[in-house]
């Protein structure tokens, strides 16, 4: 019996139900498809940008690394340094390749948000400082933004750290002498945030994380997990913070990427200043979470005197 004899003896209402049965898991398949190939789609984008950032990097191209920012786009750097535009960030390429350093970069994870990409992940730059002498090599994390548009993707933004403590003289990276205005749309998180901290309740600041969050803090291995961040807290929390909310970026479905500048203000051990990103998610019951974080920062005492803060 072929299958149009079988169909004629079934009951019309199931004969219904099974053909629209059937387009549905088409239509499904299909969609899973499509899905899957603009989810290789991207990640190959990502990728090859990746790959050929690094490979013009490592070969002293400057402008040809620039190009692959946006016109506007902007870096927080590990050694303090706030670069905005792309002509400031060829500047600063210019004078790193300058010593032949070799770049590796590491992607660990990404999500996607239509036309933006957010990447963490790993870098390390090693640079022979003489002829004979040892090659010394300097490493942290980092957190980027990349925007498709008509001619592929490129890199928005970005900010690195170190993952060790550094000597004075890697952190001498300047800023603009004014700050930029507060447009944080964060502001009460933020201010959830520093008053956890600023009661030396590593407990309250860990609960403003998810649970599976990664956490890459400047001059710290990163680490996973909301019980790991509360461990790193208990030690780490010192001083009186406040952070200033620069920017954010939405990203949909409740998601928030952030931005800005923070102070901690500590008689003891001295006063520290960095910048900070942190990709942040909505909840069920209305708590936003950080889901990744990277910060850099440094002493006062170390801050280049022309820089201001």
């Amino acid at each position: 019996m072929d299958i149009r004899q079988r169909w004629l003896l079934l009951p019309l209402a199931l004969l219904l139900g099974a053909c629209q049965a059937a387009d549905d898991e088409a239509a499904t398949d299909g969609a899973v498809a499509d899905g899957a190939d603009a989810a290789a789609e991207v990640t190959g984008g990502i990728d090859a940008l990746r790959t050929s950032y690094v490979e013009h990097y490592n070969m002293g191209h400057p402008d040809m690394v620039a190009d692959m920012y946006t016109e506007d786009a902007f870096g927080l750097m590990a050694d303090g340094s706030v670069l905005s535009g792309r002509e400031a960030i060829a500047g600063a390429l210019a004078e790193q390749m300058a010593a032949s350093p070799r770049l590796a970069l590491d992607q660990l994870d990404q999500m996607v948000f239509g036309d933006t990409v957010i990447t963490i992940g790993t870098w390390s730059v090693t640079v022979t400082p003489d002829e004979g002498a040892d090659p010394v090599t300097r490493g942290g994390h980092y957190m980027a933004s990349h925007l498709r548009g008509d001619d592929g993707w490129k890199v928005s933004g970005v900010i690195t750290n170190y993952d060790v403590q550094q000597s004075a003289e890697a952190l001498q990276g300047t800023v603009p002498p004014e700050p930029p205005e507060e447009e944080s749309t964060l502001g009460s998180f933020l201010e959830a945030y520093e008053a956890a901290w600023n009661a030396g309740d590593a407990e309250g600041v860990a609960a403003l994380y998810a649970e599976d969050a990664w956490y890459a803090g400047a001059d710290l291995p990163a680490v996973e997990g909301r019980e790991a961040i509360q461990g790193v807290m208990e030690q780490r929390l010192r001083g009186q913070i406040d952070i200033h909310g620069v920017g954010s970026w939405d990203l949909g479905d409740g998601w928030v990427l952030d931005g800005g500048w923070f102070e901690i203000l500590d008689a003891t051990e001295g006063d520290y200043v960095g910048t900070y990103w942190i990709l942040t998610r909505g909840a069920e019951e209305g708590q936003r979470r950080v889901q990744w974080l990277v910060s850099n920062g440094r002493p006062e005492s170390v801050i280049p005197t022309s820089s201001g803060t």
